[in-house]
């Protein structure tokens, strides 16, 4: 009896550390990374849910952005420092979220983002043919501009933006071609929603400096807060 007694409680020891181990030896798959290298920033923006921190003024080599993978979300945080992607190549949005990803911009300490779009790609969005995902700023400084044929943020070339959120920073967007500086569908369930910060939006041809592009209608507009403009280009609408 006592011996059987040993056993049972062995074993159950056992199979009480095994779901212990098994949590333990999980590995992390998102976590706060400080990054001051171009390579460290494009590896840490490949893990869902990592908060990157910047640790240094970074810029981008020439035909390369900076992506976040589909169905995955990304917090950028500036850290007081500069980030600068404008030479990216000529289908590619600077900062790619496509239509499944998130991404979030902040600035711990303030900081600047320049994002330049290729050709056919948008600023911080969608490249060409690609619609854009969910874009959150909530500071910094962010200057976000079209590719020849693409949005400040938004959607790429013949593609459009999922919803843009805003509530701090200064936003200065500029759309290129027949885009609006910010690009949103009701297509996507696109919505723009204002509540702070200082935000500039300037369309290109025929498209409006926020909502929608020369062929493309757009959705909610919402401004609560904030210092906004929206300027239409020509025969664009400002908010449209």
């Amino acid at each position: 009896m006592t011996h059987s007694i040993i056993v049972h409680r062995a074993a159950l020891a056992a199979a009480l550390a095994l779901p212990f181990a098994l949590l333990t030896a999980a590995p992390a798959t998102a976590a706060t990374v400080t990054v001051t290298t171009w390579g460290d920033l494009q590896a840490a923006f490949a893990v869902d849910g990592d908060t990157v921190v910047l640790g240094a003024d970074i810029t981008a080599p020439a035909n390369q952005n900076l992506a976040v993978d589909a169905g995955e979300s990304i917090t950028l945080d500036l850290g007081g420092y500069a980030l600068t992607v404008t030479d990216p190549n000529n289908s590619s949005a600077a900062i790619h979220v496509p239509g499944t990803a998130d991404l979030t911009i902040a600035a711990s300490g303030g900081g600047i983002l320049t994002a330049t779009g290729g050709g056919d790609g948008a600023g911080i969005g969608g490249g060409s043919g690609t619609h854009g995902g969910s874009v959150t700023i909530t500071g910094g400084t962010i200057n976000a501009t079209g590719g020849a044929r693409g949005s400040g943020i938004g959607g790429g070339f013949n593609s459009t933006g999922g919803p843009v959120t805003i509530t701090g920073g200064t936003v200065t967007a500029t759309g290129g071609g027949d885009h609006a500086g910010i690009s949103v569908s009701a297509f996507l369930g696109g919505v723009i929603s204002i509540t702070g910060g200082t935000v500039i939006a300037t369309g290109g041809q025929g498209a409006a400096g926020m909502g929608g592009d020369f062929s493309q209608d757009g959705s909610t507009i919402t401004i609560t807060g904030g210092d906004v403009a929206a300027v239409g280009g020509f025969r664009g609408a400002g908010i449209g």
